[in-house]
């Protein structure tokens, strides 16, 4: 049973990071091994259209979303940032 416990969250994991990895190659849009602020905001218009968010909010609301994926602050959102920031998110949740 503990066998079949640690399978299953292994491919659990893998999955997980497979999937974030897929999203974050998305959103680098010009494939230089990052995302910038503009990427991300680009990334969030889908989200943002259906949620219905006002032009005037959707700077602020995606700076902010960056700025907690940044973890070192360079301006640039790398992929382990992303995954840190996706697996920080889904615990809090």
């Amino acid at each position: 049973m503990k066998t079949k416990l640690l399978t299953l969250t292994a491919l659990i994991t893998l999955s997980f990071s497979a999937l974030a990895n897929d999203y974050f190659n998305t959103l680098d849009a010009d494939s230089n091994g990052y995302i910038d602020v503009a990427e991300h905001l680009q990334g969030s218009k889908a989200w943002m259209d259906k949620a219905d968010i006002k032009e005037e909010k959707r700077a602020q609301m995606n700076q902010n979303g960056f700025n907690k994926k940044d973890a070192n602050k360079d301006g640039k959102v790398t992929l382990e940032e992303f995954m840190a920031a996706k697996k920080k998110n889904k615990k809090n949740k």
